[in-house]
């Protein structure tokens, strides 16, 4: 009696290890799918693929205007010595979620890097703010199925809004409970191993980013401009796909407080 017990205990933990691991890889394989354009996708989707319509109500992007009051609310320049994981900022703060409990953050020749792991990795830095503005430098080694990008009004894993380039788009996404949606997007071409600068927005229900290669001019307007109103605060920060052997690097992160008036 003892030994079918035990034998029907162990079946019933298989089956929810199988399903976790599962649940898993297609949540990646999901966020990946979503930043290639929809012309180049399939027109069928699998039945219980948790994708949701988008709500969002795409804009006309508008000029690009800085914030009347630049409060940072926290910043790194990565110019530390080589450790494992984020650590402390350049301005004292500590990194969270993935960046300090994940072993493929690190420290490297003065960069932050991700590297040496398959799926997606968060990093958060400051406090819980409604509107807010994340700027960063980053680089990709290869982007066939990866992508790097910051994240506004992050509160989980599951539960997030992200602009990200993925070699070929400037997307903007929104992950609610899981289920993921493309809200907005446009062709930005982006070369493996080039630094690019990110630039994130988020003030009221309007979401807004750019990106631009280092050394070149920023654009006048935003790339992509969507209404949103999911998420009404979170934290800011990073959130990085890398598929297998794929590194990713940031030299430079900053987020700031959007005043009522910018």
């Amino acid at each position: 009696m003892n030994s079918i017990s035990r034998f029907i205990g162990l079946t019933i933990l298989g089956i929810l290890l199988t399903g976790g691991l599962l649940s898993s890889f297609y949540l990646h394989s999901i966020e990946a799918a979503l930043t290639v354009p929809p012309a180049s996708r399939g027109v069928a989707t699998a039945p219980n693929a948790p994708i949701t319509s988008p709500p969002a109500t795409a804009k006309t992007p508008g000029a690009i205007t800085p914030t009347v009051q630049a409060d940072i609310l926290s910043q790194d320049t990565f110019r530390r010595a080589d450790q494992l994981f984020w650590g402390t900022t350049s301005n004292g703060q500590r990194w969270g979620a993935d960046a300090t409990t994940r072993n493929v953050f690190s420290i490297a020749a003065k960069t932050g890097q991700v590297a040496n792991g398959q799926g997606t990795f968060d990093a958060t830095l400051g406090p819980i703010i409604a509107d807010a503005e994340v700027e960063c430098s980053v680089s990709m080694s290869k982007f066939n199925q990866s992508n790097i990008g910051a994240v506004l009004r992050w509160s989980d894993t599951n539960d997030w809004y992200k602009s990200l380039i993925d070699g070929k788009s400037l997307v903007v996404l929104k992950t609610l409970g899981g289920m993921a949606t493309r809200l907005g997007a446009v062709p930005f071409t982006a070369r493996p191993g080039v630094l690019y600068t990110l630039r994130f927005r988020i003030k009221g229900t309007t979401l807004s980013a750019s990106v631009w290669q280092n050394g070149s001019a920023e654009p006048t307007n935003w790339m992509v401009t969507v209404t949103d109103n999911t998420f009404r605060n979170g934290y800011g920060g990073l959130r990085i796909l890398l598929e297998n052997g794929a590194v990713a690097t940031v030299t430079s992160f900053k987020e700031i407080a959007v005043a009522a008036k910018s």
